[in-house]
């Protein structure tokens, strides 16, 4: 998997944001960005760099549940379900 990425150079933020002027004939990302109902700036685009640290996932248990339990029925009435 790591042959189909060798050939990909990665961009800066700061390349993106020249490629976007140039682009968009000297729009900047400040003049792109919008702020949302809550306050918050949002960016026309966002890569590694905007990543300060890996978040940590939201749910970290894996004993969930993911089916329902059918007992003392026939097999026809459980497909019926």
């Amino acid at each position: 998997m790591s042959q189909l990425f060798d050939d990909i150079n990665s961009i800066t933020a700061e390349e993106w944001k020249n490629q976007i002027a140039r682009d968009l004939k000297g729009l900047t990302t400040d003049q792109l960005a919008k702020i949302d109902r809550s306050g918050i700036k949002i960016s026309p685009f966002y890569n590694v760099e905007n990543v300060k640290q890996k978040p940590s996932p939201i749910f970290t248990h894996t004993d969930w549940l993911t089916g329902i339990r059918l007992e003392n029925e026939t097999s026809k009435k459980q497909n019926s379900l």
